[in-house]
């Protein structure tokens, strides 16, 4: 079940990271113009997951909650995860300070401090703080002030510039659905008009994404994958049925929604084939989202803390003779 979560979510990331509304309904048209669409300044990204099979999960797109803006350099997560569709026995999460139906996290960044509503972290941070000889605040409900983007940028310095990863080869050009799609199918992966529907609130053309698996472990994207890695990937067809549809806006060929399933045909392990769906939706906050600093919060500040944490690690990983 892990495996099949991480394909479908891999095949999300793959078919953002591939594609980039247009008058005509070449679906490869369509999905280049939607990788030319200007995007709004603020998006708000809801990812919704459900699971069938031994131990069945379903989430609802309003339990994660992605909001961004990308002219004052702000975000915002929420999570609220129902413990009963995540099959975790209650007294487990008791210990973490979940008492009643749900799990939640709020993490905000404002462009000056990050902040932190969760009753989880905060019975975490508590029991670390103390591990370290750090006393925490009496009071830790509420908000919590973790430290102020000077602060954290003061550490990154301290800790050292990450390592950078670069490509491993130049993007070829693509100019049109034309150039697109000469990129796409040879690699297998192709694309299908649907239909036009509502989705998302708006008016939007169905593009479904098929993938030829022999021809896609052959991609050269993948020269670093081992050859076993490679023939799994290849023999994955005949073990599971995988299907990507995007749907995209048909009067502003923006993104409105990314779907992707992937199921295990029957014959391919015992018991109940599974089936993992992801629902991706993308557009506007809802009206209950703000990216405004908290008018009340508690300073905790993480920074030394997090200094112990790497210095510990660092004891571990090279202890003095």
């Amino acid at each position: 079940m892990r495996r099949l979560a991480a394909l479908a979510a891999a095949l999300i990331i793959a078919t953002i990271a591939g594609c980039g509304g247009a008058s005509n309904k070449d679906p490869y048209e369509l999905v280049y113009a939607a990788s030319k669409a200007a995007a709004s300044d603020v998006v708000q990204v809801r990812v919704g997951l459900r699971v069938q099979g031994a131990t069945p999960i379903e989430i609802s797109p309003d339990a994660f909650k992605l909001t961004v803006d990308s002219k004052t350099k702000t975000f915002r997560l929420q999570v609220e995860l129902p413990i009963a569709s995540l099959g975790i026995p209650a007294a487990q999460l008791q210990a973490f300070g979940v008492t009643g139906d749900s799990i939640s996290a709020d993490l905000l960044y404002d462009g000056n401090g990050i902040y932190l509503n969760s009753p989880v972290a905060a019975k975490v941070l508590s029991i670390l703080m103390t591990q370290f000889d750090q006393t925490p605040p009496a009071n830790l409900g509420g908000w919590l002030r973790l430290g102020t983007a000077a602060e954290f940028a003061a550490l990154a310095g301290q800790l050292g510039a990450m390592p950078s990863i670069a490509p491993a080869a130049t993007a070829p050009t693509i100019t049109d659905g034309a150039s697109l799609k000469s990129q796409l199918e040879p690699n297998g992966i192709s694309l299908t008009y649907v239909e036009t529907v509502t989705r998302n609130g708006a008016s939007a053309n169905h593009v479904s994404v098929a993938f030829d698996w022999a021809k896609l472990a052959t991609n050269p994207a993948f020269k670093s994958v081992s050859a076993a890695q490679a023939a799994q990937l290849a023999m994955l067809e005949g073990q599971a049925d995988v299907s990507v549809d995007l749907w995209l806006d048909a009067s502003t060929s923006k993104l409105l929604e990314i779907g992707a399933t992937v199921a295990q045909k029957s014959g391919t392990a015992s018991g109940t084939p599974e089936k993992v769906e992801i629902v991706v939706l993308i557009g506007a906050p809802d009206a209950t989202t703000t990216l405004d600093a908290p008018a009340t919060y508690t300073e905790v500040p993480l920074t030394p803390l997090i200094r112990a944490l790497v210095e510990q690690f660092a004891k571990g990983m090279f202890p003095t003779p």
